[in-house]
């Protein structure tokens, strides 16, 4: 089973994936609100992943 770290990552990289879609699927397909939408929402998750990926870190380098 892979380590809370590897799953904090994967989190942070979904919040990533949606703030770099947002500007494509505004500019190129067109749907201004959708685009605008994923690129808030991306920014709200890395918001609130990127502490928690920073404690699970700090966690991990102090284990053993």
């Amino acid at each position: 089973m892979p380590s809370p770290t590897f799953w904090s990552v994967f989190r942070l990289l979904g919040g990533v994936f949606l703030v770099l879609s947002g500007p494509y699927v505004f500019l190129v397909e067109g749907n201004r609100i959708f685009g605008v939408l994923c690129v808030v929402l991306g920014l709200v998750w890395i918001w609130r992943e990127g502490p928690r990926l920073y404690r699970t870190l700090r966690q991990d380098s102090r284990s053993p």
